[in-house]
């Protein structure tokens, strides 16, 4: 488990520095992408095999830092007797080679038999492992837990009060207005459908509203936001991982401009900036709600407007880099410690035996 997370902060925080070094250089889209490695690492807890690339070839082996102990130490400490220091060697004289009188054996008087009490057996305590992971496992069903009562609170919210909205006959998700929806939003895993407040159905550009909301369906954002909420509940204790989680959480809004401005056309992209400033002046949504919104922070909301003037293309140097270091963070977080070699017959016969041959055969043994 400790290689689980010591490469999973590793590659976030590879990938967060990435997003920073490489923002307004390479597509909005191929930006959001990067966040799928990060949490393939996130919700896989095995290793692929061992490489000398490995991260956890930096960190000490097991026992590595212990002083070495001897068996008669080790036989010795489990039953419980402290070694003796080894008596010194007497002096080789005359006298020590003479035999010792011989001393008539004096009986053994009898002494009662009495029973000892039956010892108690001894009771382990937990070690410091067994407590860390019974923490993990509450931290991550408290979060687990809480993830599933505020998207199903939200959902009850919306089906007390959703109305079906006939403005959007011919759209093709299911489109209600409510007013317990702070903002246009894209709601429900297995039943998806676009929800409106009042204002919001009433505005003149809704047609940007539905075409954003859309094109999160197409994405697969809401896939993309249970599994982010996953990945947070399994490494609740990981400020990284939080850290993540909002940065790739903007980045799909990100994509989603990017992908709603290619379908809406050039010549709306001053028009649904100003539709961006209009619907984000609602509270931002909580991390662990499973549904798209138009809304964020305010420096995530300029930070969208820069981009949608600015228009970010890939440029090829910026790609080849983006592949190159996303490809050395997959094979130094994927994969696990290279194995010390094992001095066995084994690999006496497979590697030392050989040289063995050729140096007989050299000089004719």
């Amino acid at each position: 488990m400790l290689e689980w997370i010591v490469s999973s902060a590793v590659l976030c925080a590879l990938v967060i520095g990435l997003r920073y070094l490489l923002r307004g250089r390479i597509g909005l889209r191929l930006q959001y992408a990067l966040w799928g490695l990060v949490l393939l690492r996130l919700l896989l807890p095995v290793s692929f095999g061992s490489s000398r690339f490995s991260v956890m070839n930096a960190l000490p082996e097991e026992g590595e830092l212990l002083p070495p102990v001897s068996a008669a130490d080790s036989r010795t400490e489990a039953e419980g007797i402290s070694p003796l220091p080894a008596a010194a060697p007497l002096p080789i004289s005359p006298g020590n080679l003479a035999p010792a009188p011989r001393t008539e054996a004096q009986p053994t008087p009898l002494v009662p038999k009495t029973e000892l009490p039956a010892a108690e057996p001894e009771k382990n305590p937990p070690d410091a492992g067994q407590i860390l992971r019974i923490l993990w496992l509450a931290g991550a069903a408290a979060c687990l837990l809480w993830f599933a009562g505020v998207n199903l609170r939200f959902a009850g919210r919306l089906r007390r009060s959703r109305e079906r909205f006939a403005g959007a006959a011919d759209f093709p998700l299911p489109v209600y207005e409510t007013a317990a929806a702070e903002t246009p939003c894209l709601f429900g895993l297995f039943r998806p459908a676009v929800y409106l407040p009042p204002e919001a159905a009433e505005d003149p550009a809704l047609s940007h509203i539905l075409a954003h909301e859309l094109t999160h369906f197409r994405h697969g954002d809401l896939v993309w936001s249970l599994l982010r909420s996953l990945a947070l509940a399994l490494h609740w204790f990981d400020p990284l991982v939080w850290w993540a989680a909002f940065l790739s959480r903007r980045d799909g809004e990100l994509a989603c401009d990017e992908g709603t401005l290619r379908r809406l056309g050039e010549g709306e992209r001053s028009a649904y900036g100003c539709t961006l400033l209009r619907m984000t002046c609602a509270s931002r949504p909580a991390l662990f709600r499973a549904a798209t919104t138009m809304t964020g922070s305010k420096r995530g909301l300029r930070e969208r407007i820069r981009l949608i003037a600015k228009k970010p293309k890939t440029a090829l140097l910026a790609l080849v880099a983006a592949a190159l270091i996303a490809a050395l963070g997959a094979a130094c977080t994927f994969t696990g410690a290279k194995k010390p070699v094992e001095y066995n017959d084994e690999w006496f016969a497979e590697t030392a035996w050989p040289y063995a041959e050729e140096y007989a055969k050299a000089n004719a043994l």
